[in-house]
């Protein structure tokens, strides 16, 4: 999560264009939580994806986040 704060800091510089993050870098953050088995923080960044201007996710986005719930061992993870 880190990286993609990282790269909307520097996407929002005037003397860097190009580096905001896009759909694949979302994703791949998204697959790395769910990897982990932490959901929430899968859910939080599909999240700030849906919301960042000119960025749509795509199927593996959503389904990342669901692997993430299926793999959680929190009580509400099938409320998910």
């Amino acid at each position: 999560k880190v990286l993609l704060a990282t790269m909307k800091v520097l996407a929002s510089s005037k003397s860097i264009n190009g580096l905001a993050p896009d759909t694949v870098a979302y994703t791949t953050v998204i697959d790395a939580y769910a990897r982990r088995g932490r959901a929430r923080e899968a859910e939080e960044v599909l999240r700030d994806m849906l919301n960042a201007p000119g960025v749509e996710p795509d199927v593996l986005s959503f389904s990342s986040v669901m692997n993430a719930w299926s793999k959680s061992d929190t009580d509400d993870a099938p409320d998910h």
